[in-house]
């Protein structure tokens, strides 16, 4: 792992462990901004077998993004983690306060949270498709596909090769037979 990275990871992470953790310790500061209820949503989520008691589930995504932040600082499984923590923010971002309700200062203050909350989130959406120099699993399969090919295509020209090979061995005996006989016939 490069030294930038040694240093950006829990440099990235240390919002989400910190924010994560608040919001398990005290989930009601995030309730209150939620969004109103969707009774779609609720049955759905109330199918799955899901709690759906808003301060468990803030609690659980709190924690998600804690301990996510964690596992990315600590770089364990850090395409993983990122991966959770880009779920968990967006998430976050969903239940920020409605700017469009506020006004003047309160509004600018929020608006500089959200633009905040947004490059965290550019942040961890690079570190999710980071593969720290080594190739992707994209870039893998592409390159075992073209190795395949290139061995099919070999072995389909060593096959000719040998079927050109037998057939002048077969005119080569038929010839060799030919002669034979008229050497015994002379």
């Amino acid at each position: 792992m490069s030294v930038v990275r040694r240093i950006a990871r829990p440099l990235l992470a240390a919002p989400f462990i910190v924010d994560g953790a608040r919001t398990v310790a005290r989930p009601q500061r995030v309730v209150d901004g939620l969004p109103v209820e969707l009774p779609e949503l609720d049955s759905y989520v109330t199918s799955a077998g899901i709690p759906t008691d808003a301060q468990t589930l803030v609690r659980v995504f709190g924690g998600v993004a804690a301990a996510a932040g964690v596992a990315f600082a600590l770089n364990r499984a850090p395409r993983f983690s990122a991966g959770a923590l880009l779920l968990s923010s967006t998430i976050a971002l969903g239940g920020r306060r409605r700017i469009w309700e506020l006004e003047g200062k309160e509004r600018l203050e929020e608006l500089g949270r959200i633009a905040g909350d947004l490059g965290l989130l550019g942040g961890v959406l690079l570190a999710v498709v980071d593969t720290d120099g080594k190739p992707g699993l994209a870039w893998r399969v592409d390159h075992a596909i073209e190795r395949g090919q290139k061995i099919a295509e070999n072995k389909r020209k060593d096959l000719e090769k040998a079927q050109k090979a037998a057939e002048r061995s077969k005119s080569a005996k038929k010839l060799d037979k030919k002669l034979a006989k008229k050497i015994k016939k002379a």
